[in-house]
This record gives structure tokens, C-alpha cells and sequence, in this order.
């Protein structure tokens, strides 16, 4: 391991080491810890891998996989993995990277153009730490680009409504 990658997981040890206590672990426990989200976010591991003209921190998959390691080992409970992951379809999709708690969703969901807008169709059924996102990243089928449904994931999210939508249970946005 080279020496900035040693001083990086240092870091990343010591951030995890004073949020993933015993007690704290046991207070979280199936949730979400926030304020470990938080203290991740402000030192930019929830946006590594992702350029920083694109609104991430910069990072290689070393720094990933060595961040990824070390909040399995401390049992963090936070959505690391996936939030890195909806960082980067944004980023690779040209769409801004939202505030707050990101996660991806993965189901049968398609998006074809009409002269009227896209239409977007399916269902996303399985979204790790739905219940607690500030936005969903779903990846829809279509010769043309990713999707983003941000909001409140609570629910499952279903439309075949005509982009851009009047009334649907999930804003969306075009990309352009």
C-alpha cells in the first residue's frame, strides 16, 4: 500500500472509529446513522471516485475499495456502496449530485422518447435504504441516457405518465 494510501485509510479509520462505537452501533442498529453520513460527506468520501468538475471529491477505485473495507469492518451503517455508486451513474450522466443521503434502485423500468418528452415506465422494487434516502438513482432502458427519480423514497414509485409530468408520485428529471 503506498503511503497516501496508508495516510487515507488512517483518515477514513479514524472517522469510523469514533462514530462505529459499541453504543452507537447498538443505537443504530437496522437504521440509518445519520451523523456518520454526515461527518462522511463533510470529509468527501460520499462523493469519492467522482471528478471533481463533476461535483465529486476526486478518488480512485483503490480509495473506494479501501473505504468500502473499512466501513464493513467497523459495521457502519451507512449506504457507502450505493451511495458511491449513484454518485457516479449522475456524474457519468452529466445530472448534478443531490444533497443529502443517495441510493440506487434497480427494477424493470423503461424510458422511450415522444414528441411530447420521455415517458418513463416500471417499477423499482428493490432500493437499499429506501426508507431513509433523499434520492433514488434507477437506471432505465433506453438508447438515450440514465434517469434520476429523487425524492422521498418511502414509497414505491410507479408512473406512465409523459415527461415532463403533471402529477406523479416521483418529480423526475430530463436530461439535456
Amino acid at each position: 500500500m503506498s503511503d497516501y494510501r496508508q495516510v487515507f485509510a488512517s483518515v477514513v479509520a479514524d472517522i469510523l472509529g469514533d462514530h462505529c462505537t459499541a453504543e452507537r452501533l447498538g443505537q443504530v442498529e437496522g437504521d440509518l446513522d445519520r451523523a456518520l453520513w454526515e461527518k462522511l460527506g463533510s470529509a468527501g468520501l460520499t462523493r469519492l471516485g467522482v471528478a471533481e468538475q463533476d461535483g465529486g471529491s476526486g478518488g480512485s477505485f483503490g480509495d473506494i475499495a479501501v473505504l468500502l473495507r473499512l466501513t464493513g469492518e467497523h459495521s457502519a451503517q451507512v449506504p457507502v456502496a450505493e451511495g458511491l455508486l449513484a454518485a457516479w451513474l449522475l456524474a457519468a450522466s452529466r445530472q448534478p449530485l443531490p444533497d443529502g443521503i443517495a441510493t440506487v434502485g434497480t427494477g424493470d423500468v423503461t424510458a422511450t422518447r415522444s414528441a411530447r418528452g420521455w415517458r418513463i415506465a416500471g417499477v423499482l422494487r428493490r432500493v437499499a435504504y429506501g426508507h431513509c434516502a433523499d434520492a433514488i438513482v434507477g437506471v432505465a432502458r433506453s438508447s438515450f441516457a440514465w434517469r434520476r427519480w429523487p425524492g422521498n423514497p418511502a414509497t414505491t414509485w410507479r408512473s406512465t405518465s409523459t415527461w415532463p409530468a403533471r402529477r406523479t408520485r416521483r418529480p423526475m428529471y430530463q436530461t439535456s
